[in-house]
């Protein structure tokens, strides 16, 4: 009698998974509907979708504008902004590197440490709860928003393998 309940409760409970599963379920969001809507709500930033690596730079600042835009609404002091736009003009470079060119490949890993350096130097947020490394890798992941930029800046990661740095290393590392 036992084993007769457990393989009729087995059996209840496969039918009504297969009934749940064959079921119609309301149509799922696409990831561009979810970012749409996100966008849509300013929860998160508008960003260039353009198929170039740079994207668009009309102002000719060394800065995405979709990206010079989202520093520009954030609750920055006027020092906190430079260290943030600094790193987002290091960003910008990492996109369009030549990677074969040696000497420019050594040059932008001193400024991308000179920026990583400078943002972590500063505390963002009401009580400084932010650290300026966790701007600095949100200003990197907004650059690295399709998939050739992804690529791209993978490739340059790529370049560090092996290297490190201190950010003491750099006395002043903020351009001013």
């Amino acid at each position: 009698m036992k084993k007769t309940l457990i393989l009729i409760a087995v059996i209840n409970l496969f039918s009504c998974t297969q009934k749940d599963a064959n079921s119609t379920k309301p149509a799922e969001k696409s990831m561009a509907q979810i970012v749409d809507a996100l966008e849509s709500s300013g929860k998160y930033p508008v960003l260039d979708r353009t198929d170039t690596l740079a994207g668009v730079d009309a102002d000719k600042n060394g800065i995405r504008d979709d990206i010079d835009l989202y520093i520009s609404k954030q609750e920055y002091s006027e020092k906190q902004k430079k260290a943030a736009q600094q790193k987002a003009r290091v960003s910008h470079k990492v996109m369009t590197i030549d990677l074969k060119d040696k000497k420019a490949v050594a040059k932008l890993q001193d400024e991308f440490n000179r920026a990583s350096a400078c943002l972590f130097q500063m505390s963002y947020g009401q009580d400084g709860e932010i650290s300026g490394p966790s701007v600095a890798v949100e200003i990197a992941n907004l650059y690295a928003n399709t998939k050739k930029r992804v690529k791209a800046r993978m490739a340059f990661n790529h370049t560090f393998d092996g290297t490190t740095f201190s950010p003491d290393d750099y006395v002043d590392p903020c351009d001013d």
